[in-house]
C-alpha cells in the first residue's frame, strides 16, 4: 500500500509540476504577444539590436518600411547595414561610443532603402543591460 500511495503522490506531483509549466508558458505567450503588439504599434522605426556584436534581434513594421525589406531579411544583420556604404564606419563608431556611455545617442544620418534611394533619419537609442551580463540597444529612426 505503502508503495502505491507514493506512485500516487508522484503521478499527482508531476500533474501539478506540468499544470503550472503550463501556465507559465502562457503567461510568457501572452506577455510575448502584449510586447509585439507595443513594439509594432510605434509610429517610430525600431531597431532592436545585440549591443556586443550589432547584430539586429528584431524590428518593427515601420522599420520594414523605412528600409524596404522585409523582416525576415533584416535579422541577423548588422545594423550598420541599413547605412549607406559609406556610412557604415562612422556608424559603428558612434554606435560603440553611445554603448561605453561615452556618448549620448541622438544623432542625424541616412539610411539606404532596398531600391539604393537614402532617407535622412534622426536616430536615438537607449541600451538596456540585461541580467545576464548581455546588453540590447534600441535605436529609433525618424526620417526628417
Amino acid at each position: 500500500h505503502q508503495l502505491f500511495a507514493q506512485a500516487v503522490a508522484n503521478l499527482v506531483t508531476l500533474a501539478l509540476v506540468e499544470y503550472e509549466a503550463e501556465e507559465g508558458r502562457q503567461a510568457a505567450k501572452v506577455a510575448s504577444e502584449r510586447l509585439r503588439a507595443v513594439f509594432d504599434a510605434s509610429r517610430d522605426a525600431l531597431f532592436l539590436a545585440d549591443g556586443d556584436s550589432g547584430e539586429i534581434l528584431d524590428v518593427n513594421r515601420q522599420a520594414e518600411a523605412l528600409v524596404g525589406r522585409a523582416r525576415h531579411e533584416l535579422l541577423g544583420r548588422h545594423q550598420g547595414s541599413v547605412h549607406p556604404a559609406e556610412l557604415q564606419k562612422a556608424m559603428l563608431g558612434e554606435f560603440r561610443q553611445m554603448l561605453d556611455g561615452r556618448q549620448p545617442w541622438a544623432l542625424a544620418s541616412e539610411v539606404q532603402r532596398s531600391d539604393g534611394h537614402k532617407v535622412p533619419v534622426e536616430i536615438t537609442a537607449e541600451v538596456a543591460d540585461l541580467s545576464d551580463g548581455r546588453r540590447l540597444a534600441l535605436s529609433i529612426f525618424r526620417p526628417i
